[in-house]
């Protein structure tokens, strides 16, 4: 087996939860009516987490799934529900708090961990002066999420992120986020993994793609999960407005498929069907996809074994399972 980083797995210390499950609003943990623990978006939007709520808090029960596996480092992200959803006094201590768990865990098992800093882009300045804060601590890249309590993140007031992300060359690792209107998809409980995360996370991707800010910050990096949330299979389609009416995409000097093509990676998390695993990498190249899991939500074993047994070659599989990570982090 070749040595594996997982780009994408996720923590929440319980001093995080505390906090969420004292919250007087949404989004917040409770307990349901058959008495599980839940993440509530709204009454009507929620997520069951009574089988998630140990794995993510606890490092020796991560170690040992890690270990059989066969995963040798995990990249730690916050899941949801994520600081930039929450009032931006909130949104700030609870980057703070998952930014110094993650560094506590990359200090006591430095060749199995590493971080990106998560932020509160609720206030801008904020955001900055935590992730100057976090510099030095093993945190290796940046993790946002999709919008920010509704605002997509091609809004400008978030390129000083992106500025300051090419000037560290951390990685950005852009999470799907709740959708900004999760009701469309609340029927069936489609808002999250089955639609609603991809959907929202294509969204606030075409937007960035066609706002500019490659242009501004051609050597940003933004990793995508779950094969690039279906993009690649309509990657040509997406230059549609460019080719058909260039008035309403000024900024832009290339066509919107060749920033997605060159400053986009793709993780393989949760799509365990080889004809998208096949899509994503003929599309983008073995050079740009990195393994992810997406623990604890999927099964990591499950994660490792439909990579290992697909039909991408050896040396490339070994680019997915850690080279282009480790040179995407810098390690």
């Amino acid at each position: 087996m070749a040595r594996i980083i997982d780009f994408e797995a996720h923590v929440q210390p319980p001093e995080y939860v505390k906090e969420v499950e004292q919250y007087d609003g949404y989004p917040k943990y409770g307990i349901d009516s058959r008495g599980r623990f839940t993440w509530y978006v709204t009454p009507n939007i929620f997520e069951v987490r009574d089988r998630l709520r140990d794995k993510l808090a606890d490092v020796k029960t991560r170690l040992g799934e890690m270990e059989r596996a066969g995963i040798e480092m995990q990249v730690l992200t916050l899941t949801f529900p994520n600081c930039e959803a929450y009032p931006a006094d909130l949104g700030i201590k609870l980057a703070r708090m998952s930014n110094d768990h993650i560094a506590q865990m990359i200090r006591q098992h430095p060749d199995h961990f590493t971080g990106l800093a998560n932020l509160p882009l609720q206030d801008i300045e904020a955001a900055l002066a935590e992730l100057d804060r976090v510099k030095g601590s093993g945190i290796r890249g940046i993790n946002i999420f999709s919008n920010v309590r509704g605002k997509y993140v091609d809004a400008e007031e978030y390129w000083p992120i992106y500025e300051r992300a090419q000037k560290l060359r951390f990685p950005i690792f852009l999470h799907p986020g709740v959708p900004v209107n999760a009701e469309t998809y609340e029927k069936y409980h489609l808002w999250g993994p089955p639609f609603g995360f991809g959907a929202d996370a294509t969204a606030a991707t075409l937007r960035l793609m066609m706002s500019g800010v490659f242009e501004e910050y051609p050597n940003l990096k933004i990793v995508l999960g779950h094969l690039g949330e279906g993009i690649p299979y309509f990657v040509k389609r997406i230059d549609w407005a460019y080719l058909r009416t260039p008035e309403e995409v000024p900024k832009l000097k290339r066509k919107p498929s060749e920033y997605f093509l060159n400053n986009f990676f793709l993780d393989t998390a949760g799509v365990f069907h080889e004809p998208s695993l096949q899509c994503a990498y003929e599309t983008m190249g073995a050079e740009k996809i990195v393994f992810g899991s997406d623990y604890p939500m999927e099964n990591a074993a499950q994660g490792v074994e439909f990579v290992a047994d697909s039909r991408i070659s050896k040396g490339d599989k070994e680019k997915i399972f850690w080279k282009n990570a480790a040179d995407l982090l810098q390690l």
